[in-house]
């Protein structure tokens, strides 16, 4: 990564490339050939990275972060692990002066409504234990000018108004990964993910396999499970879903 100064991030396995399919392969392999917590697989640009629900995630080369952050916990807590990723972009962001930002039930982060990074969070059994791979795409100076996405996504370098440097994103986020990852199990953690969370007392439509799902969206369970007040009154639970704010 020819902008960022590998030795700034302490003393932590590094596996960098130039270029990449997914980083989440990568790292899933290393991952069950012993790979220790903390380790990370770092990419200047990723050709079939994955989001949720089978998406693809592209970046130009050199113009996001692009990184899989390895670490082993509990299985009772495992489903915690994409908050992880979104609550430590979230404070990365909010830490270089973005505002209005959020989190887009379950793994985006937004700045006043757009996405600006993704996780994906992928669990291998590793004997009593959960072996995850963190994968997080943050969008640096991607342009999204005169694309389809030019509504919905946008980039640090556009919200700031400024260059910024990969250089020190990488270890401001892999700083709040460590620090968070410790607290993991706690309330402190999840009320810190859960006040972020930018859909709530809004309707919102849920796509959930193949059903659709609208109501209100009342908060999230520490189990990760998203509560709706539907239409007759009655409370929803809905494990998984991609979910858009009805207007």
């Amino acid at each position: 990564m020819t902008d960022v100064n590998l030795a700034r991030v302490g003393v932590r396995p590094i596996r960098h490339f130039e270029r990449v399919d997914s980083t989440n392969d990568l790292a899933l392999a290393w991952l069950k050939d012993g790979a220790p917590d903390g380790a990370v697989v770092l990419a200047d640009e990723q050709a079939q990275g994955r989001g949720r629900l089978g998406r693809r995630w592209f970046a130009p080369a050199g113009t996001a972060l692009l990184l899989s952050y390895v670490f082993r916990t509990r299985p009772s807590v495992a489903h915690r692990a994409s908050m992880l990723g979104a609550l430590a972009v979230a404070e990365v962001c909010e830490s270089l002066g973005c505002t209005e930002v959020g989190i887009k039930y379950p793994n985006d982060v937004q700045v006043a409504g757009r996405k600006v990074a993704g996780v994906l969070a992928e669990a291998v059994t590793l004997g009593t234990q959960t072996g995850v791979v963190l994968g997080i795409g943050l969008n640096v100076s991607v342009s999204f000018e005169g694309t389809a996405l030019e509504t919905t996504a946008v980039s640090l370098a556009t919200v700031l108004e400024a260059p910024i440097e990969r250089s020190a994103l990488l270890p401001a986020v892999l700083t709040c990964l460590d620090t968070w990852r410790g607290q993991i199990e706690t309330d402190r953690f999840f009320d810190a993910w859960h006040s972020r969370l930018n859909m709530l007392n809004q309707r919102v439509h849920v796509q959930s396999g193949d059903e659709t799902i609208e109501g209100l969206a009342l908060g999230v369970d520490s189990f990760g499970r998203l509560q709706l007040r539907m239409g007759d009154g009655s409370l929803r639970e809905v494990i998984a879903g991609d979910l858009l704010v009805m207007k």
